[in-house]
């Protein structure tokens, strides 16, 4: 059985009306993760605790301190658990598990692809993405999101934008009229641009998001020109 751990609460942030940023403490002397990874999460309930799972959005380099998005529903008992927590309660978790990590990677040309907060654990990748910049490898960053005026972390990949001409980046979403970031943003579904790409045996594809949005991008049908060397998902 795995060992659990303690985390404590510190904050909570706002994202958009109905997702934010929860920031924990843990005991960096016990703990470590790598980028890409997730955690399951606990909440006591009739005697038990229940688990469940969300991305690690933290970005490596503050000891002692981890990140989750996790978003509201109004029906969710983990949801009304956790948006309720006062600063300082802790909670337990168990983790981090998952092997979506970008270390190892060496493509010349590396997609990321994600749906909603799938963007997270790409978020948590950001040092990695830089260093793959600075090899020189080309990195596409494509997400699909449902409000364009609520884009996760969108300064951050914005400043990677502005700093390397390797890096392209976009947001697919089809209510982005009149928005801040124009340039950046496409009226489309994300599946049909995936259509349209050229990959390469040279190419490696990380995605994360709704289960959906995976299960179309393992299958073959989706790569009519070309099929990638590696597909990673969450």
């Amino acid at each position: 059985m795995l060992e659990q751990i303690e985390l404590t609460f510190v904050n909570r942030q706002s994202i958009s009306k109905e997702i934010s940023l929860f920031s924990f403490h843990v005991n960096p002397e016990n703990f470590s993760f790598n980028a890409g990874q997730y955690m399951n999460l606990g909440m006591p309930h009739e005697g038990k605790t229940l688990f469940r799972s969300f991305s690690i959005a933290s970005v490596k380099g503050t000891p002692g301190s981890i990140d989750f998005v996790i978003p509201f529903r109004k029906d969710g008992l983990f949801s009304q658990y956790i948006y309720s927590l006062n600063q300082g309660e802790t909670l337990q978790a168990k983790g981090p598990f998952g092997s979506m990590v970008l270390d190892e990677v060496n493509s010349e040309n590396i997609f990321f692809f994600s749906t909603g907060t799938g963007i997270v654990p790409f978020r948590s990748m950001l040092n990695e993405i830089k260093k793959k910049l600075q090899e020189k490898k080309t990195v596409y960053f494509y997400t699909q999101q449902q409000d364009p005026e609520c884009v996760p972390f969108l300064n951050e990949f914005l400043l990677l934008v502005n700093e390397f001409s390797n890096f392209f980046f976009k947001i697919f979403c089809e209510l982005c009229d009149n928005v801040k970031n124009q340039e950046y943003f496409i009226n489309t579904q994300l599946l049909n641009y995936i259509t349209e790409i050229s990959f390469t045996r040279a190419d490696t594809v990380f995605a994360s998001g709704n289960p959906d949005f995976i299960k179309s991008l393992k299958g073959d049908s989706i790569y009519s020109k070309g099929k990638p060397q590696c597909i990673i998902t969450d």
